[in-house]
């Protein structure tokens, strides 16, 4: 096991895979994040977790394991809507999106891509 960070940007331009979880064959949003925030559950393969990610979104992320952040901070996750997630990093909302696969937008442009409200959350298990 490794402390070693690894920047998101890293992952710019790996391809878009639905359910994908490996940077070579391809990520979906989800993916991404769980290759950059170790210990967050893969909601797609556990049923209970997809179950509480649902209610966490629903319930405006009552979920206690994630805490919402007035600031983001680098490493976090951001909720670009209810559906599309990506990680904070250096004033860049870092994600995959199916047309461009994984990509850096800049904070000044997210409302311009539809995504005016960005939820910034940290993991605490």
């Amino acid at each position: 096991m490794t402390d070693r960070v690894v920047r998101p940007t890293a992952w710019v331009g790996a391809p878009w895979m639905r359910g994908g979880r490996d940077p070579v064959r391809g990520l979906d949003c989800w993916g991404l994040v769980l290759l950059c925030l170790p210990g967050v559950p893969d909601y797609a393969g556990d049923a209970t977790a997809r179950a509480a990610l649902a209610r966490a979104t629903a319930e405006g992320w009552a979920d206690p394991r994630w805490r919402p952040l007035a600031t983001p901070q680098d490493l976090c996750l951001v909720m670009l809507d209810r559906t599309h997630a990506g990680v904070w990093w250096r004033g860049h909302a870092v994600h995959a999106t199916e047309t461009d696969g994984v990509r850096a937008d800049p904070a000044r442009d997210l409302a311009r891509l539809g995504f005016p409200s960005p939820t910034f959350l940290e993991w605490v298990p």
